[in-house]
């Protein structure tokens, strides 16, 4: 929705969300970009809400990431890289080494999709773990990931749903193969979220068990 101008953050643009839509998520965002010049209901304005929170959330990190880059990053690890477009769509990952962890079922489905987005800008790893049985540092150790060289770390979205066992390991891993000049950049949520809130997440298969 962001990419297709219907959110409030003006110049968004992440064409490679488009391509992970399922069929139901493409006749979705159809009906919305129809409402976009006719009558908008509840339906658009609820799911515009969701466009802008997650479209901020996006140009905000595409710009902590562009900041480390120039401070001199020169790897940049996706924690639970999902669905996420970085590599193929910022100009300033050209020459730097990506790798995307994630749950390998997550991981598959995405690389079906990977001829119908451009060539990757980074020099991209595809890096499978189960965060609750494996570790970071050996994952990451076995995929090439130089702990000597400044690193980039983006944690976005996932560790809500982490316990803090795990969650706390992965910090303790990143920690161990982060030198001088790394950054980590990770979004988290209050201690105390609302019960509709949580509520709605568990009914939707996510739910959040932590902060």
């Amino acid at each position: 929705m962001a990419d297709a101008g219907l959110s409030h953050i003006a110049d968004f643009h992440d064409p490679t969300a488009r391509v992970f839509l399922t069929e139901k998520g493409k006749r979705s965002l159809a009906k919305v970009e129809r409402a976009r010049d006719g009558k908008r209901g509840a339906r658009f304005e609820t799911a515009r809400v969701m466009a802008d929170m997650i479209g901020l959330r996006t140009a905000t990190i595409d710009k902590a990431v562009r900041d480390a880059i120039a401070a001199g990053a020169t790897q940049l690890v996706i924690l639970g890289a999902g669905y996420d477009g970085r590599t193929w769509r910022m100009r300033e990952l050209a020459g730097v080494r990506v790798f995307e962890v994630d749950h390998p079922a997550t991981q598959n489905d995405k690389r079906r999709h990977l001829a119908e987005l451009p060539p990757p800008i980074g020099d991209v790893t595809f890096v499978s773990i189960d965060f609750e049985r494996e570790s970071l540092d050996k994952v990451l150790d076995r995929a090439g990931h130089d702990r000597w060289s400044p690193t980039c770390w983006i944690w976005e979205g996932v560790v809500m749903y982490l316990t803090r066992e795990a969650m706390r390991a992965t910090l303790s891993d990143i920690a161990g193969r982060s030198t001088r000049g790394s950054t980590l950049i990770v979004n988290y949520h209050e201690a105390h979220r609302r019960i509709l809130a949580q509520l709605i997440f568990r009914l939707i298969g996510e739910p959040q068990i932590s902060a």
